[in-house]
């Protein structure tokens, strides 16, 4: 499973309605289709306000390793090293409350998701490429990446989508931004065959074998 952030741009008058628009228009690409499920926020809440919510004593409860009594399980008086003997631990991003700077205006975070942006765009192109000149011999994994990188040079919605302006269909910015506000969101895509995440992260080696 993959977690990707992305930050939708959805036009809203409200937190409530910019969290509800960003749903809907998420409801056309799951089940499969992108996505196995979806959260406002997740892993990734605090990017646009620089919140820490491990550090939110609302997101620590009852360390499961140990079940609070900071030692570990066994005959050993050792520290339990999930929470170093303290009892309480962070929970998962799942249990983590809301945080409302998830869902901001664009006029007050419009540098930080411009930068995140340029920054993810590049990455992708360049890890593209470099997999493109590792792999030379290998058609199929030429096409794939020359396919991711259409994908992320388009203006359609995908799972490398890094920021997308729901209104104007586009994987940019836009000019005008009154009433635009940007959500942060937590994608997990799941792991399908040789994607192009698992060939960079286990090495061009493995698409060598036979198919």
């Amino acid at each position: 499973m993959i977690r990707w952030l992305v930050i939708l741009l959805v036009k809203a008058a409200s937190r409530r309605e910019a969290v509800r628009n960003a749903e809907g228009f998420l409801s056309h690409f799951g089940n499969g289709l992108m996505y196995s499920i979806y959260r406002i926020g997740g892993e990734f809440s605090g990017f646009l306000t620089g919140y820490e919510p491990a550090k939110d004593p609302a997101n620590v409860g009852t360390c499961r390793g140990c079940g609070g009594t900071g030692r570990r399980t066994g005959t050993q008086p050792e520290a339990c090293a999930q929470c170093h003997g303290t009892g309480q631990s962070v929970k998962p991003p799942e249990e983590w409350v809301p945080h409302d700077g998830d869902a901001m205006p664009l006029d007050q975070v419009k540098a930080t998701v411009a930068s995140y942006l340029r920054s993810r765009h590049e990455d992708e192109l360049s890890r593209a490429n470099e997999a493109i000149c590792e792999c030379d011999e290998i058609p199929y994994v030429i096409r794939e990446m020359e396919e991711m990188k259409c994908a992320v040079q388009s203006d359609i919605f995908c799972d490398r989508s890094r920021v997308y302006d729901t209104v104007n269909h586009s994987n940019s910015v836009p000019d005008a931004i009154d009433g635009y506000w940007a959500v942060v969101v937590e994608l997990n895509v799941p792991m399908v065959g040789d994607s192009f995440m698992q060939m960079m992260a286990r090495g061009c080696s493995i698409l060598r074998r036979p198919r």
